[in-house]
């Protein structure tokens, strides 16, 4: 069995699932949104308001950095999420998490974009989600051409 279809076993059929995503912007922002699209367009909604705010950037701000940052939040959101539901549909029994849930959002350094580096691609982006969404249209061939390190 491959891994893929291992995993399948697992996680919730993504066509069926219902999301349910909710805003963590600030104390301010309480939106819940079922679609991961909507969800997305929202914090990018956010991302501009926010950026829009200056006149004049600070130098030393690196604005892709900050989007690729907060873009990565939307997509942490979702997997955290899928967890959830993974852990709902096959462990129902288990109760739900009751540690704080101030080290929830932590997140690495994203200092560059996401670089396909399967065969010859030259594909880049700053979105986690299109990134992967764009790895997984190669690995539908089931033969791994990844180059380097993964």
């Amino acid at each position: 069995m491959t891994t893929k279809r291992r995993l399948k076993r697992y996680i919730p059929n993504l066509s069926e699932l219902e999301y349910d995503l909710q805003c963590e912007w600030g104390t301010e922002c309480c939106v819940r949104l079922n679609d991961l699209k909507e969800f997305y367009q929202h914090l990018d909604e956010h991302l501009s308001n926010y950026i829009n705010q200056y006149q004049q950037v600070p130098k030393e701000f690196d604005i892709s950095s900050f989007i690729r940052h907060v873009q990565f939040h939307g997509f942490h959101t979702k997997l955290k999420y899928l967890g959830m539901k993974t852990c709902e549909y096959h462990h129902p029994n288990i109760p739900p998490c009751q540690k704080s849930s101030e080290n929830r959002n932590i997140i690495p350094d994203l200092p560059e974009e996401f670089r396909c580096s399967w065969g010859d691609c030259q594909f880049t982006n700053s979105h986690a989600q299109l990134f992967y969404e764009h790895v997984n249209q190669h690995a539908g061939s089931d033969i791994c051409r990844w180059i380097g390190k993964i």
